[in-house]
């Protein structure tokens, strides 16, 4: 019986993967790239053969901006301002007004930053999403140099 609800869980786990993967629209290739994973991984999460790690589960949350509840259970977690009831749900990650938990974090964070550094930190992310090493020390500098 075990087995069977494991397999279950494993093929709708790999469903949701595949609903995220499709809504950005990536190739199994390229949806293992930003994982660090090949698509033969991602292709095994996709039809249950095998289940992710949970770094794998959270980096493919974060990619899909949903929660790994959502990402294991197909429900949302409780809503704080709501009933406390879960609610069924395809997926956040397609919806423009929802942040999710990282990204409020990131958020708060970027809003904590000293403004004349706020250029700075939007750069070095360019640069990360580019896959560029972020700006040298120097121009750091001059931006600081420029808010005086």
């Amino acid at each position: 019986m075990l087995n069977c609800c494991m397999k279950n869980l494993k093929e709708d786990v790999g469903r949701r993967i595949k609903e995220i993967r499709e809504g950005l629209g990536l190739t199994l290739e390229g949806f293992g790239k930003k994982l660090c994973l090949g698509k033969t991984a991602i292709h095994q999460y996709e039809h249950g053969i095998s289940t992710p790690s949970l770094e794998t589960l959270a980096k493919i949350a974060e990619l899909g901006n949903v929660t790994i509840d959502w990402l294991i259970t197909g429900k949302e977690p409780a809503n704080p301002h709501g009933n406390g009831t879960t609610q069924e749900s395809a997926g956040s990650w397609n919806q423009p007004n929802t942040i999710s938990p990282f990204e409020q974090l990131i958020l708060e964070e970027f809003r904590a930053i000293d403004p004349c550094w706020r250029h700075a930190a939007l750069e070095s992310i360019a640069c990360i999403r580019r896959q560029r090493p972020a700006p040298e020390p120097n121009i750091k500098k001059e931006i600081k140099k420029d808010c005086k």
